[in-house]
């Protein structure tokens, strides 16, 4: 049975609170002001970053609840192995990038983990 389009847009709300209350754990010094996520009816990024946000977590983030991406969650369970590496998905779409998944959680640890130089010259290169 499909959902309504209305308890899908609800999904979609509540997920993207979800990453912004991950950010706010772990970053605790950014406020409420520095971390939101947009409202319903605007276009562009699904978290609205502040100036000093953006330096801290220098990301654009798109929050898509779906549960067509259940392949990329299976190739993440095969990826697994209790072997203390950390768990990372390649994927590629054609005539696309390559794109990395790992969970949001190991994402935000490894951002946290790095300096304010070593943030800047990985944004220079990447953007």
């Amino acid at each position: 049975m499909a959902i309504s389009r209305a308890a899908a847009k609800q999904k979609g709300r509540q997920f993207e609170q979800e990453v912004v209350d991950a950010i706010r754990v772990y970053f605790p010094a950014l406020t409420d002001e520095d971390v939101r996520k947009v409202a319903a009816s605007c276009s562009g990024s699904d978290v609205i970053l502040s100036d000093h946000a953006k330096k801290i977590v220098p990301v654009n983030i798109e929050a898509k609840r779906r549960k067509s991406v259940g392949l990329i969650y299976d190739a993440l369970d095969q990826a697994h192995k209790d072997n203390g590496l950390l768990d990372m998905v390649a994927v590629r779409a054609d005539r696309r990038p390559a794109l990395a998944v790992v969970r949001l959680d190991l994402f935000l640890d490894m951002l946290a983990a790095l300096d304010a130089a070593t943030l800047e010259s990985i944004r220079e290169r990447h953007t």
